[in-house]
């Protein structure tokens, strides 16, 4: 019932009364093994075999309800462990597309269930202009080693893996070249943003684009990009004030 569930209402009743039901057989188990003790310190054996046979059969008896017991107490810490886990699936079941709900239950599993969790929302997910996917791909760069980040921003980027909305998507080429800066991969950021501008019109990455010509090119790339910017008419008040900045630093 937990697992079929699609009312937080609903799951709070059945969830009570799982709880319930395996705390009362925590409680019935023992008090029948109050019982138990309470009777061996009464009983009076009339000879010593009558004795033998009574105390192998209590104990017996008292062994195998402590393990009931033991396990009964597994099973109740195990499904208060489970809760928010259980929940957190409810609200999936009433809305799949909700990106907030699975970062949550990324944060409630181990990395490697958190990554595929992750993953399984990145297919699953309708993409819109709202539902800011892209804090998916964020989450699982952070999550996974170099490597791994680096391919799933490659599919997200250049295969459209998740099919993201066209500002979601300017998050992940951004997220892409930030990641080769940190590594120090500079010729490799500036030539993912490149790439970047030519997919994806983005102001923001125009500004990592002109930013890293004038740190990491040459004067003519630099004023290529600018140039670019300003014949396709993406380019802005401010990048042009920037690049005229430019030209006068460097004597043009």
């Amino acid at each position: 019932g937990l697992r079929n569930v699609t009312s937080i209402r609903d799951f709070s009743i059945l969830y009570a009364a799982y709880l319930q039901l395996e705390e009362g057989v925590m409680t019935q188990l023992s008090e029948s093994i109050l019982d138990d003790d309470e009777n061996e310190e009464q009983g009076e054996p009339t000879t010593n075999d009558d004795w033998d046979l009574l105390v192998v059969s209590q104990h017996d008896s008292s062994t195998n309800k402590l393990a009931e017991m033991e396990l009964a107490l597994a099973r109740t810490e195990h499904l208060t462990k489970r809760r928010p886990l259980l929940l957190n699936a409810v609200k999936l079941r009433q809305n799949p597309n909700d990106v907030q709900v699975w970062l949550e239950r990324a944060d409630l599993q181990e990395p490697r269930q958190a990554t595929t969790a992750l993953e399984q929302a990145l297919k699953s997910i309708q993409p819109t202009r709202n539902a800011r996917t892209s804090a998916i791909v964020v989450k699982l760069v952070e999550l996974y080693d170099t490597q791994l980040a680096r391919d799933l921003l490659d599919r997200v980027c250049r295969q459209r893996f998740g099919n993201l909305h066209y500002d979601e998507l300017a998050v992940c080429w951004a997220r892409w070249i930030e990641l080769e800066l940190q590594h120090e991969q500079y010729e490799e950021a500036l030539s993912l943003a490149r790439q970047s501008v030519a997919r994806n019109k983005s102001q923001h990455l125009w500004d990592l684009l002109f930013d890293l010509e004038e740190s990491l090119g040459t004067v003519q790339t630099t004023k290529d990009a600018y140039n670019r910017a300003i014949e396709t008419k993406i380019i802005t008040v401010q990048q042009v004030l920037n690049f005229a900045s430019f030209l006068e630093d460097k004597k043009y």
